[in-house]
């Protein structure tokens, strides 16, 4: 064990304990939460082989869990579990179900190393980029294939990786097989941080699958209304969008989809001071029918569905500096798709869809108001479903590559 790598694990449980209050009183994250990152989950019992994948949050679990389904129809010899940082993340994959799921350790060898003795995997995908060294070289040290894969690094993160290339490039990079990035952008950063073998193979979120569910009998309520759905929404965003799109047309029905549903009290006082008549979406599924002008959807898993039932779809995170959110489950139902300056997060699928006419770039609010009565909008959203289909197939590629040693 290198002195670098010893002088991590020793002060990585000083950071960790000057983090808990941030964690505990900012972020909200519950001491069962805490504790189940120090403590190895009970998994069935493993079939012949198994894969560990691991994602951040609530887009990478779904992207996990695409790769997972993939992999349990191709290989029948292989399971899966899948591990995620945080709550959202983890509702999400328990909400689908069908696959084994838990919190990922908590980044210091001893703890890592008794998941590992637990989970037993044989192979260790990483979705996008959590270069957590214990994670990947203990899995490594322990005879684990180890891959990132769907790999980018944002601009701001390239910026804080640089810092510490020297440490990546002989305590990370090393102990991972492969990576494979969404596009040469990212395989170029990743080369200049230390990293070995490096291909792009796309993008994963292109190889999307939605199962249209019916949200209630109440979506009728809708089908002569022009429905706007603002999804994925930060704070700074709702308000002037609100406010550009109050009163311009009669049959509009206004759809919020905050990123954090916690906020969906605040929204929907900001909407009745407003003028608007709201309802919650716990309290529409208990009434049954559609009361007013706008409806606030207070849980996560349901804005895919939510989309489906869009004329317009405005994506969050994207007026205001957070990089946007994933825009490929609106263009999964053909639907327009607006949104602002940053989509840095996002950048390639962004700029492929405005290359293509699929989808329109504002940097202020009050330009939505002109795409309300478009004769183009239908066409946009059609365009759409196009770029999603003419990218697909990269789940496949990914597979290939990384079992073609099974």
């Amino acid at each position: 064990m290198s002195l670098a790598y010893r002088l991590y694990n020793g002060l990585y449980p000083v950071l960790w304990g000057l983090s808990c209050p941030y964690l505990r009183w900012v972020r909200r994250r519950s001491s069962d939460y805490i504790r189940a990152r120090f403590t190895p989950p009970s998994l069935p019992k493993k079939n012949a082989k198994r894969v560990w994948i691991h994602a951040v949050s609530v887009g990478e679990s779904n992207v996990a869990y695409s790769l997972a389904q993939t992999l349990r129809k191709r290989f029948s010899d292989w399971d899966v579990v899948i591990s995620t940082s945080t709550p959202t993340g983890y509702e999400n994959l328990v909400r689908k179900g069908d696959i084994p799921c838990l919190f990922s350790p908590w980044d210091r060898i001893s703890v890592v190393r008794d998941f590992i003795e637990r989970i037993e995997p044989d192979k260790l995908i990483i979705i996008e980029t959590e270069l957590w060294p214990a994670l990947i070289r203990e899995n490594k040290v322990s005879g684990v294939g180890v891959y990132i894969v769907n790999a980018r690094i944002s601009d701001v993160a390239y910026r804080r990786y640089r810092w510490v290339k020297f440490f990546l490039e002989k305590e990370v990079f090393p102990y991972i097989d492969c990576v494979l990035c969404q596009d040469e952008k990212a395989r170029e950063r990743f080369l200049g941080l230390g990293a070995r073998d490096v291909v792009v193979c796309g993008n994963i979120k292109y190889d999307i699958e939605l199962e249209e569910k019916i949200l209630g009998k109440w979506e009728e309520d809708l089908k002569d209304r022009f429905v706007v759905v603002l999804g994925s929404t930060h704070v700074g965003e709702e308000a002037p969008l609100l406010r550009a799109l109050k009163g311009k047309r009669g049959d509009l029905f206004l759809i919020v989809a905050p990123r954090h549903p916690e906020r969906a009290g605040q929204i929907r006082e900001m909407l009745q001071e407003m003028g608007y008549s709201v309802q919650l979406l716990a309290e529409l599924e208990k009434a049954g029918q559609v009361k007013g002008d706008a409806l606030v959807i207070d849980r996560i898993g349901v804005l895919s569905q939510v989309y489906r039932l869009a004329d317009l779809v405005f994506i969050g995170g994207s007026l205001v500096p957070k990089g946007g959110q994933n825009p490929l489950e609106a263009a999964y139902w053909a639907r327009p798709i607006v949104f602002g300056p940053h989509m840095e997060n996002f950048q390639e699928i962004s700029e492929e869809l405005l290359k293509q006419g699929a989808a329109i770039q504002i940097t202020r609010p009050e330009e939505i108001e002109r795409y309300l009565f478009s004769d183009d909008i239908v066409l946009i959203g059609n365009r759409a479903k196009d770029v999603l289909a003419k990218n697909r197939g990269v789940i496949q590629r990914i597979v290939e590559y990384v079992f073609e040693e099974r």
